[in-house]
């Protein structure tokens, strides 16, 4: 009994962890323990051996686990912890996915500024954090992000979510230029009576020949069918006509910078910010 509730914990463990091996290396130990299996006749070895490779176990250590059990019940043990192991991971999916889908739903909430008023007092960083939530999925594989935020960046008077439009147009582009490889980096600090956000990429860059151009409505570096051109454009016009801010950028190979200027304050004029 001892053994069996020392096996149940290591289903539990396990299957909330990754085993981080390469996809050779977990082939071949699978292949090695399907063997096992089978000597040991073992019925559908090939259906239990991704598990207890999962689990983290070799044919050395299945040996030792043999000795621990009588006749068919070492059968029953090994087909008792791949279930195990089975609804563990299934459950720690389940938990994950929960997790994220509220993150997601509150990001997107926050994102949109449902049932807010389309003009307030702004946190910059969460608008920027909501945004890579919705982004997570394209930014997980080979994209380091890393995030330089200032602590004395203050709250600024903007439309919520025509920024988030902004921040989504360059770190998607940004995304793009990486080829799903390299890292972001988002700066933000405070400038007199600015705030300044920057979104850094390390690809290959723009060249210097097209970057005064880059703001043009239609204009687009991506292949055909995968731009429409309108992002920056629109990006450009939130930032520079509807804030009264400023839109640069400085590009050479292996450095990407677009950087944000926003007032802090916006001025009020009849019928606009």
């Amino acid at each position: 009994m001892k053994i069996l509730l020392s096996l149940e914990q290591l289903a539990q463990e396990r299957a909330t962890q990754v085993d981080g091996l390469d996809p050779l290396t977990r082939s071949d130990r699978e292949s090695a323990v399907e063997e096992f299996l089978e000597e040991e006749d073992i019925p559908n070895p090939w259906d239990l051996s991704p598990s207890l490779v999962g689990l983290g176990l070799d044919p050395r250590q299945l040996r030792s686990l043999k000795e621990a059990f009588q006749g068919d019940s070492f059968q029953a043990a090994l087909i008792w912890l791949s279930s195990s192991f089975l609804v563990y991971s299934l459950l720690h999916e389940i938990s994950q996915g929960s997790t994220r889908i509220s993150e997601i739903v509150s990001a997107l909430k926050n994102y949109s500024y449902l049932g807010q008023a389309p003009i307030q007092a702004i946190n910059i960083h969460e608008g920027l954090d909501n945004t890579l939530v919705i982004l997570r999925n394209k930014l997980k594989t080979g994209i380091n992000v890393r995030r330089e935020y200032s602590s004395d960046v203050p709250p600024v008077v903007a439309y919520g979510s025509e920024l988030n439009q902004v921040w989504t147009n360059l770190l998607d582009n940004a995304a793009d230029a990486l080829g799903g490889k390299g890292e972001i980096t988002i700066r933000t600090r405070r400038e007199d009576t600015w705030v300044i956000v920057e979104v850094e990429d390390n690809g290959p860059g723009i060249p210097e020949d097209i970057q005064s151009r880059i703001f043009d409505p239609f204009f687009t570096t991506k292949d055909l069918g995968k731009g429409t051109g309108l992002g920056l454009s629109t990006s450009y016009g939130i930032i520079t006509e509807k804030h009264k801010g400023a839109l640069g950028i400085e590009s050479r190979p292996g450095l990407t910078r677009f950087t944000v200027r926003l007032p802090v304050e916006q001025r009020q004029t009849s019928g606009s910010v």
